[in-house]
């Protein structure tokens, strides 16, 4: 059933599905109506500012221009003689009474009749009342923030990550004269700054998880509980940065992150769990052999949920502490300072990766029944001890 879900959500970000619902009966049942939209035209995708872009990033450039190549038309030069044939040229006429169409319902819409729509951004990706702020005197905001110009500006937005101060920059280099923005010469703006700053590789689309949504009203109790939220709901690229204190991620490390979610097939949130692990315990280098390592294993061992991810990154911390201190017992006849050159700087780690792992259920269980077992044998002893007397 959840398939069925997931691919309904799919359709309508899209544009290809509509899902109205209405409650009848004071609220104890609820009517759904699905309402399919006709697809865009071929011109209509490609030139679309979001499902372009990620199409081209999907099948790549050159294959990209071959798709736009194959369906677009080349205008005809020269003189052409119109050969299209008429209607009545191919039927034949019928009586009057058989052109008599029956009385449309006015409730009822046919399917030539509706738009096609193009897909919609939920909420608002970047504050227009910010962007204003950032907006020079000159700008005259009520005249050229029209509502085309700002559902451009929300689509490039989440496309490119661009924030509000970025962003009034490209308005005011996409004017024309002082009435009028260019929406496909912002659009080329944008995309300059974006090789620019982030090479060839165009944005790429990712599917959101579920389970943060899901649980975005929870609020959470443990520390364990406030990782868990942190890691699902911020991008590795967020994390990156984060990690790096603001400085800008390298690409290395970028297409690493990307391979986790991509190559390995880990949720997001996962892929934060391996890069804050990695990170934290490795001098802050995301070292490409160890990342892989882990991931291997973690694909092996099936890992899906940060809660997982979390489990057994502690696991595996215990076994390295543990693997370490045995080393160090080992060495102890060396001389210090040989010792200390070979000692690692260990970034400061989080709360929920230095605790003891919990005991599982399982083992929790057997450890209750044994308890209770010993001490009904005392109560049996003392019962027995108190009958002879």
């Amino acid at each position: 059933m959840h398939l069925i879900l997931e691919a309904r959500k799919k359709l309508e970000a899209i544009g290809l599905l509509t899902t109205l619902m209405q409650h009848q009966n004071d609220g104890e049942d609820r009517m759904f109506v699905y309402d399919l939209k006709t697809p865009l035209s071929a011109k209509e995708f490609l030139e679309d500012p979001l499902l372009g872009v990620f199409l081209q990033n999907r099948i790549g450039r050159n294959r990209f221009k071959e798709v736009r190549r194959r369906f677009s038309t080349s205008k005809l030069t020269g003189e052409w003689e119109d050969k299209t044939v008429a209607f009545n040229d191919v039927f034949q006429a019928i009586k009057d009474s058989e052109l008599q169409q029956d009385p449309v319902d006015e409730h009822v819409d046919t399917a030539t009749s509706r738009q096609t729509e193009q897909p919609v951004i939920a909420g608002e990706p970047l504050d227009p009342v910010t962007l204003k702020t950032f907006l020079p005197p000159f700008f005259l905001q009520e005249k050229l923030l029209t509502n085309e110009v700002l559902v451009v500006v929300q689509q490039l937005a989440f496309i490119y990550k661009i924030d509000e101060k970025t962003m009034s920059r490209f308005l005011v280099e996409a004017m024309v004269g002082d009435d009028t923005i260019d929406t496909e010469r912002l659009r080329l703006k944008v995309k300059d700054w974006y090789r620019t700053t982030h090479g060839q590789t165009p944005p790429k689309l990712g599917m959101r998880t579920s389970k943060a949504s899901q649980d975005s009203s929870k609020q959470p109790v443990s520390e364990d509980d406030k990782m868990v939220q942190y890691y699902e709901r911020i991008s590795p690229l967020d994390l990156l940065t984060s990690l790096s204190d603001g400085a800008s991620v390298s690409p290395a490390d970028l297409r690493l992150a990307e391979s986790l979610v991509h190559d390995y097939q880990f949720s997001p949130g996962v892929a934060n769990t391996l890069i804050d692990y990695v990170m934290r315990t490795n001098d802050k280098k995301l070292d490409a052999a160890l990342v892989q390592k882990i991931a291997g294993h973690w694909s092996r061992k099936r890992i899906k949920t940060v809660e997982e991810a979390m489990r057994l990154a502690k696991q595996e911390y215990k076994n390295r502490k543990d693997a370490k201190h045995k080393q160090t017992n080992a060495q102890k006849a060396a001389p210090r300072k040989a010792r200390n050159q070979g000692s690692n700087r260990q970034d400061k780690l989080p709360k929920w990766l230095t605790e003891e792992p919990k005991e599982t259920s399982e083992d929790t269980k057997k450890k209750k029944t044994k308890e209770d077992r010993q001490a009904f044998e005392s109560l049996l002893e003392q019962y027995q001890r108190g009958g002879g007397e």
